[in-house]
């Protein structure tokens, strides 16, 4: 290129570039990161990568026989011959970025997580964010999975470190033997997936122990969210998770005494569980929850596990009515304060909760 100039379009690449050294695996390197493509779509120079070897060794036989043939009364740049491609169904985005990671060891067209990144924005963190969650027990993330180490524990079964990345950042994911049993189809670099479990820092590093995972289908990415949240949900009740939510509840909501009398135990419960960490001014609209009414254990609960299926960015509020002054406290949750959120709290809790 520096003593030629660029060059001009396929027929003149293949005119020039007469080193052995271009061969179908060569070939078909360029085609499929994008090396080509201001010349065809990658998927037609694919399929039609041995066609284009035949011409290129066609001219190279021409050069190095100078016999009249083919090119019989025309000089070598006046020849060119009509090149048809024949035409296939265009690659997948998807499939695209996954050729440039293998080829070039990173993406070029653009991340394939801003794919999904709609669809997560407001209910998965960021992994450039988590490091804000360190200690959090319960928090959703997403990303695209780039290296996976495998190791045996002392007792023998293996387990997984995970390296997930998004357009921006990266952090590594812990896949415990019992999980990793569940999930061993799921583990594939480049594929996409959606996680929740508990952020921990350890010699600085930001690192997510995951409790479950499932795969985003870039086809129907909502599909595979709403899956994911239905997932969370029966988890925590089948394994009781929050069971300490229950316990610092139990008692405050009995068949008698007037309400007043458990509404400290009610503050006090809350505060024990979600205290805020954080002095970082609000971003968005917060979450203002009223309690008309005391609240069962089984409700309590529910309404706990609804706030954390929403993770977000919006602060969450509670009003406690009492008989001599009522209490307004901020709670820990972070929650998506979407109108989904919202009518779903007012579809289980109608006459005990009013959302404002």
């Amino acid at each position: 290129r520096k003593a030629n100039g660029s060059y001009h379009d396929l027929f003149n690449f293949l005119e020039r570039i007469t080193d052995k050294d271009l061969n179908k695996k060569s070939l078909e390197s360029l085609i499929k990161c994008g090396a080509l493509e201001k010349w065809g779509e990658r998927g037609s120079l694919l399929a039609n990568s041995e066609k284009l070897l035949i011409l290129n060794k066609e001219i190279i036989k021409n050069k190095e026989s100078k016999q009249s043939s083919l090119f019989s009364g025309l000089t070598e740049s006046s020849y060119q011959p009509k090149l048809t491609l024949e035409e296939v169904e265009p690659t997948p985005q998807a499939e695209k970025l996954a050729w440039e990671k293998e080829l070039l060891g990173l993406y070029i067209s653009e991340h394939p997580f801003n794919i999904y990144k709609k669809y997560l924005t407001g209910y998965a963190v960021s992994l450039m964010d988590l490091p804000r969650h360190k200690g959090s027990d319960s928090v959703v993330t997403a990303g695209i999975i780039g290296s996976i180490k495998k190791i045996i524990t002392k007792k023998n079964e293996s387990m997984l470190f995970v390296k997930i990345e998004d357009a921006v950042a990266s952090v590594e994911l812990l896949v415990f033997p019992k999980l990793l049993k569940e999930t061993l189809n799921i583990w594939q670099s480049g594929r996409a997936i959606v996680c929740e479990g508990s952020v921990s820092e350890k010699d600085q590093d930001v690192k997510l122990l995951i409790n479950q995972v499932i795969v985003l289908n870039s086809g129907d990415p909502q599909k595979s969210i709403d899956d994911f949240k239905r997932i969370i949900m029966a988890d925590r009740e089948k394994n009781g998770n929050g069971n300490s939510w229950k316990k610092k509840y139990r008692g405050a909501a009995g068949n008698s005494g007037a309400y007043s009398s458990n509404a400290n135990k009610i503050v006090t419960a809350v505060k024990n569980i979600s205290v805020d960490k954080t002095n970082e001014p609000e971003q968005k609209p917060p979450l203002k929850i009223i309690f008309e009414r005391e609240l069962s254990n089984d409700e309590l609960q529910k309404l706990r596990d609804l706030l954390i299926a929403y993770p977000g960015d919006s602060d969450t509020y509670f009003k406690i009515k009492q008989i001599e002054k009522d209490t307004i406290m901020k709670t820990g949750f972070k929650v998506d304060n979407s109108t989904k959120l919202v009518n779903l709290l007012r579809e289980d809790f109608p006459e005990a909760l009013k959302i404002v």
